[in-house]
């Protein structure tokens, strides 16, 4: 394929990411957060949770300092019995300048499938996801194929207990996040990104938490980053509870999919 006087060949590349973890797993922590660090004397930079849950008491998620492969989740009387998180499995293809072996447009496209079983006091909950991201990029600039077709990038499915859906679709804001919901029975609740760093006059510019509503009631808030903490509604029915504890875990499991380059 010719495109002006350039000569322009399309090399796919190998699918470097079968087989293999392309990194290792880590407590996530924002760049705006560690500049709030800087700026507050280094304090541990938190989600500023929404003042109807100001009585409800964070439960702290016991995790160690490095997160580790198929690690366990644990917060209050809730905690997973097994975790098992799949390869990030990955194909890329470039349309590339031949004479000048530059890179003119990548495509790419990430998976990564992860299931977990909780036990509750309402039953098992046995909960399979499956992250995903497609990317088409050129010179610096990258545009999220996915959301525009409407792939969610995470989608989960809950048998036992806790019974439902979720799924969360790219927002089509500035800040971007994640929002969408929870089905279950004759239930549909609303789950979105939240960008709010406690004490601090700015937003992060990467979700820092989620929070989990039933209409317009808060019932539910996970942080995302450090150890995280869990928020969860005492109002709530033991089932209910244990749904909020189940859509928890699958966000404190979730690793936003990104293209990543060739070293």
């Amino acid at each position: 394929m010719q495109v002006g006087n350039q000569p322009m060949g399309i090399t796919p590349k190998p699918d470097r990411f079968v087989g293999g973890v392309t990194r290792m797993p880590r407590i996530r922590f924002t760049g705006l957060a560690a500049i709030f660090l800087l700026l507050t004397g280094c304090q541990t930079a938190r989600m500023q949770v929404d003042p109807s849950l100001a009585n409800v008491p964070p439960i702290p998620v016991e995790r160690t300092s490095l997160r580790k492969w198929n690690d366990p989740v644990r917060f209050g009387q809730w905690h997973t019995t097994s975790v098992e998180e799949g390869w990030i499995q990955g194909k890329s293809l470039e349309l590339r300048d031949a004479s000048k072996e530059k890179e003119i447009l990548t495509y790419s496209k990430l998976t990564q499938p992860y299931h977990f079983v909780m036990p509750t006091l309402s039953g098992a909950i046995d909960g399979q996801c499956f992250a995903r991201a497609k990317t088409l990029s050129r010179e610096g600039l990258e545009v999220d194929v996915a959301a525009l077709r409407s792939i969610p990038p995470l989608r989960c499915t809950y048998t036992g207990a806790g019974e439902g859906a979720l799924e969360l679709q790219t927002r089509r804001t500035l800040k971007g996040g994640l929002a969408g919901e929870m089905l279950s029975g004759g239930d549909r609740w609303q789950v979105d990104s939240i960008f709010r760093i406690e004490g601090a006059s700015f937003d992060s510019g990467d979700t820092v938490g989620y929070e989990i509503r039933r209409s317009s009631e808060l019932i539910g808030a996970v942080e995302v980053i450090n150890h995280g903490r869990v928020w969860i509604s005492p109002a709530l029915t033991q089932p209910e509870q244990d749904r909020v504890a189940a859509i928890a875990t699958a966000l404190l499991l979730y690793r936003p999919l990104e293209r990543r380059d060739e070293s």
